[in-house]
Formats: C-alpha cells, structure tokens, sequence
C-alpha cells in the first residue's frame, strides 16, 4: 500500500485551514496522478472486491503531516442489494453498474489502491456497448443509493466539480 512519504503531492499548495494544507494533486508510489474529482479503488479486506469512491478533498495534517483525503462512495450491486434485501434476479441490471451514494468518508492516502474510472450514464456516446466496460476497471451509474432509507432513485449527470458537505 506504500506508505504516507511514498505518496507525493502534485502542484501548489491550495490553502491552509483548520490545521491542514489542501492540494488538489497527488502522485501513488505506483506513479499514478490522482487529482480531486477523480475515482479510486480503496484496498478492501482480503478476497472482497475494492471499495469505489471519488476524492473530493485531500490534504497533510500540519501536526502530524500524515497525508489524508475525503470521498464519496459509490456502492457495488451486492454491496446496495444485500443491505436492502433486494436480491431479485431482475435488479441487477450490470455487472460494472454501481450506484452513487450521499455517505463521505476521510481515510488515510495509503488505503488507495489505484485510479479507476467511474462515470453516468448519459455521458457515455449514444449506443455505447456497457460489455465493454468489463475490461479494465471501468464502472458506470445511474441511480444513487441512500442506505438509511434502502432506496434508490435516478441521478442527474454532474455538471460542475465534486461539492463534499462539510469542506
């Protein structure tokens, strides 16, 4: 996973606030640039799929310049489906579908295994085959998925960056 050194900051400082300095860059011990915005795989238990999630904040604590950042995540269709019970043949619409959720997170940058890509639907070409979104790591959704409720509801595409509450 590499450790917190092994992972550096790309471009200039963004700001200082609260006893952090914000970046909007980083660059993994594997040499992969992850800026805000972007989707990640987060390191899951052993022989579970990766967690999904976009970064929407990240930053070194001043104190103890440990690097972290803040995400959104997106869950997989056992993941949303197995919380809600609904274990229906007919709801699992694709296997690289996931769906977006309202819950955000902070983590240390060393649980980041890698970018991957995750986009809408409807900004994907018009007939644009989802089989070929098996290759690679490449997801897509459409719907989100609020847990507390165990409901799910269509989502407009995004129009402009990541707004995180609480940032």
């Amino acid at each position: 996973a590499g450790s917190h050194g092994e992972f550096e900051w790309v471009g200039a400082l963004l700001r200082k606030e609260d006893g952090r300095r914000y970046y909007s860059c980083m660059r993994t011990p594997a040499g992969e640039t992850v800026p805000v915005g972007s989707s990640i795989c987060v390191y899951a238990p052993r022989g579970q799929p990766s967690f999904l999630a976009q970064v929407v904040a990240m930053w070194e604590n001043e104190r103890d310049d440990l690097k972290q950042y803040r995400c959104r995540w997106f869950f997989r269709p056992n993941q949303a489906f197995q919380a809600s019970a609904l274990q229906e043949e007919e709801q699992l619409q694709h296997p690289r579908e996931v769906f977006y959720s309202d819950e955000f997170d902070v983590n240390y940058v060393n649980t980041i295994e890698c970018r991957t890509i995750v986009v809408h639907s409807q900004t994907l070409p018009p007939g644009f085959n989802l089989d070929s979104l098996r290759v690679g790591d490449h997801f897509f959704y459409r719907c989100s998925y609020e847990r507390q409720t165990r409901r799910f509801a269509p989502v407009e595409p995004p129009t402009g960056p990541v707004k995180a509450r609480g940032l």
